[in-house]
């Protein structure tokens, strides 16, 4: 072979390998082409060459570092940024994290870089990153899909919704419009921020401690009287998926706490956090500890006071224990709205009746006369055509008559439904107008004197 193939000029004969010796050392002994060629002196592009003319698949750059790392001693890297200081705690910081703390919060908390509490919530399957949840209620994230389904259910508008959050009707537009697709609201919108998930989140929690202090607790359904069940109904449309995953949980728990009798409640949220991460890493199966781990904060505090009932005591009652602590319910509630059959008899509350409730401020419908005559037009509308506001009309001929423009009279008249749709709103405003003109013009010609 010459020198233009690759070796050097003079070599030995000895010095110039088969091609089956090159494909022996390639596959069995899985050296690089590299390797091969620094044995035998020639360049590393023949060792190829001479490989590809053999028909042997080359390896992959994955694969190649896989073998290059074979064999090699593995340091153990430690962390020097806060030498004689333990670990972060990782229930801890799960804590502050379903709380609705951002990482850079936490990392100030703990003294620690925001990359080390971004590897630790990693590590445990936390949802982290661009796209992740900001904070959590009743374990589930409170996201853009969270705040849409409760604003349609709580039956306000925006403009009201954005009064009762304390955020403002851009940002709140933004996230409960859109273009839905299958899993929800288009992920090509921005995400929820930290501060108006936190206030969503807070308003959510606090409608329910209203709406359960002030509802019956007689499932009967009377007029004007809102049960805690259609409360539960209403605001936890999924109470049902939640308690089989409670009750999974805790029976998983219970046998961690039969092999450990001496354990205490920081015991066990550590154990919580190692099965998650455990689980995280492929070294146990399923996913059980990973999908409680965001509600465990919540029903832990509650559960210490239980734990020696876990060690003996049946998961179901201790899960409607549970369930009716953090709700503010009784467990008879909580029985009924998981019962299929007795749930089936529960009707949420409709959208329009949650509205006044929410805006009454007493949580009782009907408070007062005017409440009563309000609700039962709304349940059993009038007959006949729908009343039309003709003063509204009448100060748009008005100003039609000066020479304004359309849109720019519904900006004066109409600013809500402006702001929503601003040519819908200048269109019902000349629509209502030519009406009301046409009216005039037949009560002109009636009561015209016949000739």
């Amino acid at each position: 072979m010459s020198a233009s193939e690759g070796y050097p000029a003079g070599g030995a004969v000895s010095n110039r390998p088969s091609t089956s010796t090159i494909v022996r050392l390639y596959v069995d002994d899985c050296l690089s082409p590299y390797a091969i060629a620094k044995q035998f002196g020639c360049a590393h592009t023949t060792v190829r060459k001479r490989l590809k003319q053999a028909g042997c698949a080359l390896r992959s750059a994955s694969e190649a570092i896989s073998l290059a790392n074979v064999g090699r001693p593995k340091y153990a890297h430690k962390s020097l940024a806060h030498p004689g200081e333990p670990p972060a705690d990782k229930w801890e910081i799960v804590r502050l994290k379903v709380a609705g703390k951002s990482n850079l919060e936490i990392a100030k908390l703990f003294n620690r870089s925001v990359e080390s509490i971004y590897v630790a919530l990693r590590g445990v399957d936390f949802p982290v990153g661009r796209w992740s949840s900001i904070c959590h209620s009743f374990g589930e994230p409170f996201d853009r899909n969270a705040l849409r389904t409760l604003y349609l259910a709580s039956g306000l508008n925006l403009r009201e919704m954005a009064d009762q959050l304390g955020v403002p009707y851009n940002t709140l537009s933004r996230h409960t419009r859109g273009k839905i697709c299958a899993r929800g609201v288009r992920e090509s919108a921005t995400q929820l921020d930290l501060r108006t998930a936190r206030k969503g989140k807070e308003w959510m929690k606090g409608l329910l401690v209203r709406l359960m202090a002030t509802a019956s607790k007689n499932p009967g359904v009377r007029l004007g009287i809102h049960s805690q069940s259609r409360v539960l109904m209403t605001l936890f449309p999924n109470l049902r998926e939640r308690y089989r995953l409670l009750i999974e949980a805790l029976a998983g728990l219970q046998k961690r706490l039969r092999a450990n009798p001496a354990w205490s409640v920081a015991d066990l949220q550590r154990d919580l956090c190692e099965q998650a991460r455990l689980e995280k890493a492929g070294r146990i199966r399923g996913d059980l500890f990973r999908r409680f781990l965001p509600w465990a904060p919540e029903l832990m505090q509650l559960l210490g006071r239980r734990l020696p009932y876990l060690r003996g005591e049946r998961c179901q009652r201790l899960a409607w224990a549970l369930l009716a602590d953090s709700l503010g319910t009784t467990q008879s509630i909580i029985s009924e709205v998981l019962n299929p059959s007795q749930a089936a008899k529960i009707r949420p509350i409709p959208p329009e009746h949650m509205r006044w409730l929410i805006l009454s401020g007493t949580g009782q419908m009907p408070g007062t006369a005017i409440g009563a005559a309000e609700h039962r037009e709304k349940e059993k509308p009038a007959r006949g055509r729908r009343a039309t506001n003709t003063k509204l009309y009448v100060d748009a001929d008005a100003l039609s008559v000066q020479g304004r423009q359309w849109p720019q009279i519904a900006e004066i008249l109409i600013p809500e439904d402006c702001r929503v749709n601003r040519h819908a709103a200048a269109e019902k405003l000349r629509q209502g107008v030519i009406r009301l003109r046409r009216k005039r013009r037949l009560q002109q010609r009636q009561s015209a004197p016949t000739k």
